[in-house]
């Protein structure tokens, strides 16, 4: 079965090809910095896609924006560790950060005291 033809660009469709040939290009190539309009687009797209496959859009603060693709690569696997950790610290993570700080603290005031002992010695 041959396939019907839908559509057939007219001379002033083709006439048009350099123009939009020449604007993605310069669109793909552009090392622009998005401005708060085009990141404002984006978040709506996002959204957008989201929806489209059923799923719930990330909160505006999961949006990031980043200077480069390099960037992007690293923060986002940095990202990932930290909001995955956030959900899956294991309760010696609690103990251990609490024991690290109260060694820190107590380390801290025996100094403070033992240097202000000597100062007050020294000056009497």
């Amino acid at each position: 079965m041959a396939k019907q033809k839908l559509y057939t660009l007219l001379p002033e469709h083709k006439a048009r090809f350099p123009e939009w040939r020449d604007r993605w290009i310069a669109n793909a190539l552009s090392t622009k910095p998005m401005d708060e309009e085009e990141r404002q687009i984006v978040r709506e797209a996002v959204r957008g896609l989201y929806r489209s496959a059923n799923l719930e859009p990330p909160p505006d603060r999961r949006i990031v924006f980043v200077p480069s693709p390099f960037v992007g690569a690293f923060a986002s696997g940095f990202a990932s560790w930290i909001w995955w950790m956030r959900d899956h610290r294991q309760p010696t993570d609690d103990a251990t950060d609490d024991a690290t700080d109260a060694a820190t603290r107590a380390a801290t005031d025996d100094a403070t005291r033992a240097a202000t002992a000597a100062a007050t010695d020294d000056a009497a």
